[in-house]
């Protein structure tokens, strides 16, 4: 019988069916398994789209806490193929952990060659990690830490390869290996100390017998760091001009204990991963479940003593250390069991695993003596056992669960697919918190652009209000009022419009929309109340917001590289102690990184002491990544306390860096400062309006100030040591000078008296600072003689001049012009 030119071996059936049951357990019911879509899926699924509309291509990606760039590159290849949608997100991490399975397999085999390991060690590794609960959890996320088990399977299996036969080839691919791991993961950071200290140990344990051996590790250690410091060096030039990039997810999971107590009770529950602990988080795993199965200590510790016991065995060292190096951010992170963080742990685990488990099934057979297929029947009935566990505890109990649901940002996800049926309906008003969290901006970035509002927008629409945005995780400090996104089906495809923050009469207008409509409850699957359906057949009270959105106030204010201020609204201009102050800024981002520095805002007094003060996050979500270009509106509020005095105020506005207390430069024109103040608005503890002048006028300095009147006390009160002069400016222009108020007190011969020059608010709110038709209301102290003024007839002037040229403004009246004004005359007896 002539033979077939292809030998089908079993063994090889055996290795294809693992790898198939690892690819169905990890496709199927893909993605709504698990529920939702997580914050940061979304958010390197969004990382791509950028990429793929027009965003500059990075070697490492600074946002979201800094991340490794291969798994974002994956995923730019899997959305220009198959689209943006939460399925693609997920794509990756299957293939990727279905592929590590026959790595693991062959990582095992290569292993065990030399080591006198049973023969079917790599089917019961590879078999392991198949159905691992932890791996199976990492690989149906769009999580990068699932690149880390196969980084390390392939770099231990290049090495050892590259080692043992003293294989260039395999050398190279080692440190190339090695290089491309730190693109992967912030955990791959400790592979080169795996090499470094194997080398040393087996060097000391072997440097007299086996010379050879020990030459040929270390030229195989030396072209691994070679090599990989060559592929690593663009990331690390990052790295080097900028350490604060390098640190950044270190220091923020950093363990520093503050005692002995804590330090043990820290500890304690690091080792308890290897016998009853899991990683806490719902996204990661099943809270209670250990992390390495319910029976995986049959394996784990008979195999651990084995290697520890034939420690001088090139595969035992090596397994031992590789163990306990990739296990050190349990000891030096919190919390010490997080499954993405150790996810490097899963090669060596199930290796050792394998070895622990045939070991102690043929002992068992041996002290029962049984023949050998008992033990292997054992080995296959755990094997199945920890599967069928496994199976049931993800699908049944894990993935169905409400905890799960929310982790996911489930609530989310399925009030977007919602919003976006019904824009097909009529057009749907969102909040701009909920449009610019990853998830949702994610979700529609296949059916809406981002576009600038048309003068056609027209109803009927649909608003959306949120009572309980806590239940959509990240979406969280929405104001009372905050700016709206306008989704719209168009003929030529969907249009998102973004609107600015609503204002004093708007803000009122909505409060009495909503008092007045019965709303539509929408519920998650899980019967939780989420949101309102408002419907709105007129809009036009709305549009306003979308066709009108410049803010009322302008500036150009530059944190260079940074960020630029174009304009802000402090609402309301008139207050009343014991009342919220709504701050709004709008922005446009000068980076293409994540802007990590904190703002600070401070409500002050005229004269420049603070009485209030907010900080924090400049841009929620990193907002500016998702609107590449866009207007980036943001709100603030702060609270005036009971006994805030009446009077004028500002807002003094900066940036700073948290680590060093530094802040940030700021370009003012041409002048540079660290902090700048913005106004204005006013305290009043009455009904009447402060910014109202007691003695109306008419004066108008360049066409661009118009002074509307002064407020003085009656003449009988002009008492040293000073007269006290309150100024009523409104803007008319901007000004990009900031000019200097003289205010000068003249004789019946003209002569000067007394005068005051400053600029207002004694410079903190010069006139390059006032918009268009803002009222601006401050007080001049006038000096009087200590023996007060002599009798005679006087006369009260004002105007404003350059500092740098001592040019005075023009001034035009109804009646004459010049370059001063006339405030008030008055005789002294």
């Amino acid at each position: 019988m002539k033979r077939s030119a292809f030998n089908f071996h079993p063994s090889a059936f055996i290795l294809i069916l693992i790898i198939l049951l690892a690819f169905g357990l990890r496709m199927w019911d893909l993605p709504r398994t698990p529920p939702g879509l997580w914050y940061d899926e979304a958010y390197y699924s969004m990382d791509a789209a950028w990429l793929l509309d027009g965003g500059p291509w990075q070697l490492f990606f600074a946002g979201n806490n800094g991340r490794e760039p291969i798994f974002i590159y994956l995923q730019t290849l899997f959305i220009w193929i198959f689209g943006a949608a939460p399925l693609t997100s997920r794509l990756i991490a299957p293939l990727v952990g279905t592929l590590t399975v026959p790595v693991v397999y062959v990582l095992a085999r290569r292993l065990a060659r030399r080591a006198d390991w049973p023969g079917w060690l790599p089917y019961v590794a590879a078999f392991g990690l198949a159905t691992s609960f932890w791996h199976l959890g990492l690989s149906r996320g769009g999580y990068r830490g699932i690149l880390l088990p196969l980084a390390a399977a392939l770099t231990f299996y290049a090495f050892w390869r590259g080692w043992r036969e003293r294989s260039l080839k395999f050398m190279l691919l080692a440190g190339l290996a090695l290089g491309l791991s730190q693109y992967t993961y912030l955990a791959a950071r400790v592979f080169p100390v795996i090499f470094a200290v194997f080398a040393l140990l087996w060097t000391l344990l072997n440097w007299r017998g086996k010379t050879a051996a020990v030459k040929s590790l270390w030229l195989t250690v030396a072209v691994m760091a070679g090599v990989s410091a060559l592929v690593f060096a663009p990331l690390g030039l990052i790295f080097w001009d900028d350490p604060a990039l390098f640190s950044a997810r270190t220091g923020d999971v950093f363990f520093a204990p503050k005692s002995a107590a804590e330090l043990l009770a820290h500890l304690s529950n690091a080792v308890r991963l290897f016998v009853d602990a899991g990683d806490p988080n719902w996204r990661h795993h099943l809270p209670g479940r250990p992390m390495l199965g319910w029976l995986g200590w049959l394996g784990f510790w008979p195999g651990l003593i084995l290697c520890l016991r034939r420690g001088r065995r090139p595969a035992c060292l090596f397994l031992v250390i590789a163990l306990l190096t990739l296990y050190v951010p349990a000891l030096l992170s919190t919390p010490p069991v997080h499954a993405l963080r150790l996810s490097a742990l899963l090669p060596i685990y199930y290796i050792i695993f394998a070895l622990g488990l045939l070991e102690l099934a043929r002992g068992l057979s041996r002290w029962i003596h049984r023949p050998a297929r008992l033990a292997a029947a054992a080995v296959v009935i755990i094997l199945l056992l920890e599967t069928g566990l496994t199976v049931y505890d993800y699908f049944g109990r894990w993935a169905t669960a409400e905890e799960t649901y929310v982790e996911y940002n489930g609530p989310l996800v399925d009030f977007v697919e919602a919003a976006i049926a019904r824009s097909a309906e009529s057009p749907v008003i969102i909040p701009f918190h909920l449009y610019v969290h990853p998830t949702t901006r994610y979700l529609l970035h296949d059916h809406f652009t981002e576009q600038p509002p048309s003068a056609d927008l027209s109803g009927p629409v649909q608003l959306v209000d949120l009572p309980d945005n806590f239940r959509m995780l990240n979406v969280a400090n929405i104001p009372p009022m905050p700016s709206y996104v306008w989704l719209a089906q168009t003929p030529t495809g969907g249009a998102a419009y973004v609107s600015r923050p609503p204002r004093a009469a708007e803000q009122t207008w909505f409060e009495n929309f909503k008092a007045g409509l019965t709303p539509e409850t929408y519920r998650d699957r899980f019967g939780r109340d989420l949101a309102h359906w408002y419907a709105l057949d007129d809009p036009a009270p709305l549009l306003p917001l979308f066709t009108a959105a410049e803010p009322r106030r302008t500036v150009n204010l530059t944190w260079p590289g940074q960020a630029q201020l174009i304009g802000y609204d402090v609402s309301p201009g008139l207050a009343r102690p014991n009342q919220p102050l709504n701050i709004n800024l709008y922005w446009r981002s000068l980076t293409e990184k994540t802007f990590d520095k904190r703002l600070f805002l401070q409500l002050i007094d005229a004269a420049g002491n603070p009485i209030n003060q907010w900080e924090g996050s400049a841009f929620n979500e990193d907002m500016y990544r998702w609107r590449p270009n866009g207007l980036l509106p943001t709100q603030h509020t702060l609270w005036l306390g009971p006994d805030t005095p009446p009077g004028p105020y500002l807002v003094r506005l900066g940036f700073f860096d948290e680590a060093t207390g530094a802040r940030l430069p700021l370009q003012i024109g041409q002048t540079a400062a660290d902090q700048v103040q913005l106004g204005l608005f006013y305290v009043t503890t009455a009904d009447a309006d402060p910014r109202q002048p007691a003695m109306p006028l008419d004066a108008t300095f360049a066409d661009t100030i118009h002074l509307t009147g002064v407020t003085l006390p009656p003449v009988s009160e002009f008492q040293p040591p000073h007269l006290p002069v309150t100024f009523h400016w409104q803007a008319l222009r901007p000004t990009d000078r900031p000019y200097t108020v003289f205010l000068q007190l003249l004789n019946e011969a003209g002569e000067v008296v007394s005068g005051w020059d400053s600029q207002p608010f004694n410079g903190l709110y010069p006139t390059n600072f006032w918009s268009p038709g803002e009222r601006v209301t401050d007080t001049f102290a006038l000096p009087l003689p200590a023996e007060g003024l002599p009798p005679g007839s006087y006369r009260l002037i004002t105007g404003f001049y350059d500092v740098d040229s001592g040019a005075r403004l023009p001034v035009t009246t109804a009646a004459a012009g010049g370059d001063f004004t006339e405030l008030a005359r008055f005789t002294v007896e």
